[in-house]
């Protein structure tokens, strides 16, 4: 893709499979953050006595399967949007003295992050804050988290997110809405122990290593490290853990406004039986996942399985946009999805 562009996505059933173009040269990204306080005296800055509404139907899980999880819960934070569209744009994200509410937090376990005051955020559930362009949390009983963490602001063109909606990557989380997009730690990955990261990318490694003894890839077109699990069918959702496993590749995908016909994706590990009513199931196996292009914006995800490990599946797509500017590709997880990005 165009290195001008923004990175787009194909929506696959409940998975997400991304075709996208590397970040910009230059974005709306914060790269700076004010550090004096202003001149005149700072606005006595109201107590919430309750967060504003946040929308239970679009809650995103990062979840461990349960082969992989070091305790008895698997869960390991969830992110939820406002209910509506803020009336928010980028000015007041930088110039706010009190801050404004963009999402929700809920941290199953300690969240480690890289900030010079805050170490970790505790187990709990926070308001995800922006103040003068820097990440605040605040948890249930007011307490309230100030990090030197700058909001990285990123937009989303030409596509309007309405209603909001979250999204988590390895890296990160992100809540968008309209043509703005705030991503910040926690990092999901950094909460995960070294045996269950281990654990989660051995696993891939062998799907990626039958694929490629099958010749339906080369290995090393797919970032084993990249590999993300996704709370993805009704099962799983009942259970509270993973039923996939999703892998990018290296390098994005060719393609100029749209990925090439046939271009792979990535590789996805079902690690049981996922159904949608009206399109065809997901058994459990390893499988390459192919862009197949069906006319304008008409695409599919080709499921190519592993020899006598998985059933072969078409399943309806189609190319939208989840995340601003990215350097490399990325799965992420999107209300129950996965993008392959």
């Amino acid at each position: 893709m165009k290195t001008s562009q923004f990175p787009s996505i194909l929506f696959v059933i409940t998975i997400v499979l991304a075709a996208c173009a590397p970040a910009a040269t230059e974005g709306p990204v914060l790269t700076e953050a004010p550090t004096e306080a202003p001149a005149t005296e700072a606005p006595a800055c109201p107590t919430p006595s309750a967060p504003p509404p946040f929308n239970p139907a679009r809650v995103v899980t990062f979840a461990l399967p349960e082969f992989a999880s070091t305790t008895e819960n698997a869960v390991v934070l969830r992110v939820m949007p406002l209910l509506d569209l803020p009336d928010i744009d980028e000015e007041v994200l930088l110039s706010d003295e009190c801050g404004v509410v963009i999402g929700g937090l809920i941290a199953e376990r300690s969240l480690p992050l890289i900030d010079a005051d805050i170490e970790a955020l505790p187990v709990g559930e926070y308001q995800v804050k922006v103040q003068q362009g820097l990440m605040h949390f605040i948890d249930s009983n007011g307490e309230e988290y100030s990090t030197t963490l700058e909001a990285d602001i990123r937009t989303i063109e030409p596509r309007v997110v309405d209603p909001p909606e979250t999204i988590i990557t390895i890296m990160d989380i992100c809540y968008s809405w309209q043509h703005i997009q705030i991503c910040t730690q926690p990092s999901p990955n950094e909460a995960l122990t070294p045996e269950e990261i281990d654990t989660i990318q051995t696993r891939m490694q062998e799907a990626v290593d039958a694929l490629g003894n099958q010749g339906t890839l080369d290995p090393e077109e797919i970032n084993i490290e990249g590999t993300i699990p996704d709370v993805l069918g009704d099962n799983a959702a009942q259970l509270q853990q993973a039923s996939v496993l999703a892998a990018p590749t290296v390098t994005f995908p060719e393609g100029v406004d749209e990925p090439v016909d046939g271009a792979l994706l990535g590789v996805v590990v079902v690690l049981f039986d996922i159904e949608k009513e009206g399109y065809p199931p997901l058994v459990e196996g390893m499988y390459a996942v192919f862009a197949e292009s069906q006319g304008t914006n008409e695409w599919a995800g080709d499921f190519v399985p592993v020899e006598n490990n998985g059933a072969a599946a078409l399943i309806p797509a189609t190319y939208v946009e989840v995340r601003g500017e990215i350097e490399e590709p990325l799965a992420i997880v999107l209300d129950l999805r996965i993008v392959l990005c």
